[in-house]
C-alpha cells in the first residue's frame, strides 16, 4: 500500500480506477485501498482522516469492517456505524444474517457482516461517499470474475474501459498479488524515465 500511496503523491493523478477481481476478495481490496489511501494530494476530500478496513473472518462467511476516524467521538462513530448497518440491512436477502455493530473506542467502530458481493458493494459505496471520492476514484468491474478470464474467453473490455483507454490520457498499471490498480495520469506529469517493476 505504501508503494501505491507514493505513486498517488508523486503523480497526483486526476482519477484512480480500481480494476480488481469481481469477487469478495477483489471488493475487500477495493475497500482497503479506498479506505486507507490518502487522496488529499489529488483534491480536497471530505473526512480525509477516515480509515476503513475490511478483513475476512471465520471460514470466509463473515467480514469485519473497521471504521476509524482520528478526530472522531462516540456520537460521530455511532452515526457512521449505524449508517453502514442500515445500508447493509435495508437490502439484505432473507437468508442473510443481520449486520452487527460493535464499538471499542471513541475513534473506532466495527461492523460484522456476511461476506457477500452485495454487502461489500455497499461498503465500497459507503467509503466513496464518506470520503468524498466521487470523481476521484472509480471501480471498474470485469465481465467475468477477472480481466484475465475476460481475455481468455475472448471477450472485449467493457465499453467504459475502452472509452477511457481511447481518451489519449496515459495510464500506469500497478499490480500486486494479482490485483490491478490503474492510475490515470495527466500527460504533463508523466515522468520521462520508466518505473521499475
Amino acid at each position: 500500500m505504501n508503494h501505491i500511496q507514493h505513486l498517488v503523491e508523486t503523480y497526483q493523478p486526476q482519477q484512480i480506477l480500481l480494476a480488481n477481481d469481481k469477487d469478495p476478495a477483489g471488493q475487500r481490496m477495493n475497500i482497503n485501498l479506498l479506505g486507507n489511501l490518502d487522496f488529499s494530494s489529488m483534491r480536497a476530500t471530505t473526512n480525509a482522516n477516515l480509515k476503513v478496513e475490511a478483513s475476512l473472518l471465520s471460514e470466509e462467511r463473515a467480514v469485519r469492517v473497521r471504521i476509524e476516524l482520528s478526530n472522531g467521538n462516540a456520537k460521530t462513530m455511532a452515526k457512521l456505524g449505524a449508517d453502514l448497518v442500515k445500508s447493509l440491512d435495508n437490502f439484505k436477502a432473507p437468508t442473510e444474517k443481520k449486520s452487527e455493530l460493535t464499538f471499542f473506542k471513541d475513534t473506532q467502530v466495527e461492523v460484522m457482516m456476511q461476506n457477500s458481493f452485495s454487502n461489500l458493494k455497499r461498503v465500497e459505496a459507503f467509503v466513496i461517499n464518506q470520503k468524498g471520492l466521487q470523481g476521484v476514484a472509480e471501480i471498474i468491474r470485469p465481465i467475468q470474475k477477472d480481466f484475465n478470464e475476460d481475455l481468455k474467453m475472448g471477450e472485449k473490455f467493457s465499453n467504459q474501459v475502452v472509452q477511457r483507454l481511447n481518451t489519449g490520457i496515459k495510464y500506469k498499471a500497478v499490480t500486486q498479488h494479482e490485483q490491478l490498480m490503474v492510475i490515470q495520469v495527466p500527460k504533463k506529469k508523466l515522468p520521462r524515465q520508466k518505473l521499475a517493476g
